[in-house]
């Protein structure tokens, strides 16, 4: 019997619905392992980029739970695409990029493990033959069905796009980004006027982005604007890297005054606003070399602020130390607590006086001026937390610092 005609039987539809049901629990991890086939087919880089991969995984998320919509209530109904934001959003980057044929390969690869999984569900609950056999007909012609009809849509859309001139024009952006920084380029001098924008000086760069269910570009170069306005930069290159994450180059001869993200952005750990952007900046640079390494040291923040999900902004220069340190994560952990002991568990206020007197170099009075209070105040917190500590604070005074900055940046949310 195929999709879409009526009269399916009861048993049938019993089945398809218990299976359908079954995928949507998340007790039952289906779901999830078809977005990381979906990421696995998609392919180097874009499973790379942290951003580009969770707006994959969001991508097929929406999908999968439109077909199964259809498919808990109605299963012998034909199921229309969803063309969703985050859906087209990720095929167009992908594209945008010269990978059409990942686009196809992230699909076909995450039906596939649908299928699998569907099929090993299907045996597990059905003893009937006959009914098992209609069922899977049912399924797999839905299924398949639906899966082309997207990409037949996604496609038609994103060509009709490809005609604008916008489109041309961050293509053309992006491939030029892309080329800096993979190697050096060709003529300087044509690089730049693609880009609109001078390589050759200072370079400041940052990367920024929302969540992948939120994607706001407008949000986002607002952000840039303001970034650029604060860091006095005479010119700025934007560049959508995906639907939700934009890279970021200003033309600023000095590293951004912490002030600057403290004050515009607030880099301490909080709960974030769902729709907050987030941004991460590298170190200033010369050049093209400069505007390479900028960028990387931008990444390499933005995937510490991935891992904390607490902090909104942070600079490579004010989280490096944290960045190599957390490499291993269960090392990480396990040295936090190995050096603080008691004091790992203590009283928030408490670590964090610590931690910013050995920022100020030891100091009390300077550490009581940046937490805003008394010094008497401040070595009555370092008292009693040399008392917490499993060895002498001045031998290990260092060690600290290092775990309670790892503690800072990436303890848990409670």
């Amino acid at each position: 019997m195929s999709a879409g005609v009526a009269g399916v039987d009861p048993g049938v539809e019993r089945l398809v619905k218990a299976v359908a049901a079954w995928f949507l629990d998340p007790a039952g991890g289906a779901l999830p392992r078809a977005e990381e086939a979906a990421l696995a087919g998609l392919g180097e880089p874009f499973n790379a980029d942290p951003v580009m991969a969770e707006e994959a995984r969001e991508s097929t998320r929406l999908n999968i739970r439109h077909w199964l919509a259809t498919m808990t209530t109605a299963p012998h109904e034909p199921v229309r695409p969803t063309l969703a934001g985050p859906i087209v959003g990720v095929a167009r980057e992908v594209i945008r990029r010269g990978a059409d044929h990942a686009v196809w390969m992230a699909y076909h690869v995450a039906k596939d493990e649908v299928w699998r999984l569907w099929m090993q569900r299907s045996f597990e609950l059905e003893d009937d033959p006959a009914v098992l056999a209609r069922a899977l007909e049912l399924v797999f012609q839905s299924l398949s069905s639906w899966v082309d009809t997207t990409l037949d849509e996604l496609t038609a859309l994103i060509e009709r796009e490809r005609e604008d001139y916008l489109w041309q024009s961050h293509t053309q952006r992006l491939a030029t980004v892309t080329q800096l920084l993979d190697e050096d380029p060709a003529d300087i001098d044509v690089a730049e006027h693609r880009l609109g924008y001078r390589l050759r000086g200072a370079h400041l760069a940052a990367v920024l982005w929302t969540v992948a269910t939120m994607p706001d570009q407008a949000a986002l170069m607002r952000t840039a604007h303001e970034l650029r306005r604060r860091a006095d930069a005479p010119q700025m290159l934007a560049v959508p890297a995906s639907a939700s994450s934009m890279w970021l180059w200003l033309g600023a001869h000095q590293p951004l005054n912490p002030t600057v993200l403290t004050d515009a952005f607030g880099t301490e750990p909080a709960e974030l606003d769902a729709g907050a952007v987030r941004l991460a900046v590298g170190g200033a640079g010369i050049d093209v070399d400069g505007f390479r390494r900028s960028h990387f040291e931008a990444v390499s923040a933005q995937e510490l602020l991935l891992r904390t999900h607490r902090v909104r902004a942070a600079a490579f220069d004010d989280i490096a130390l944290v960045h190599l340190a957390t490499r291993d994560a269960q090392a990480a952990s396990a040295y936090v607590g190995r050096v603080l002991g008691e004091l790992a568990t203590a009283d928030p206020d408490l670590r964090e006086t610590v931690r910013v007197y050995v920022r100020a170099g030891l100091s009390a009075t300077a550490a009581a001026k940046d937490l805003f209070t008394h010094r008497n105040t401040v070595l009555n917190r370092l008292h009693r937390a040399q008392q917490m500590l499993p060895q002498p604070w001045p031998t290990r005074w260092l060690e600290v610092g290092v775990a309670l900055e790892i503690d800072h940046w990436l303890r848990p949310r409670r």
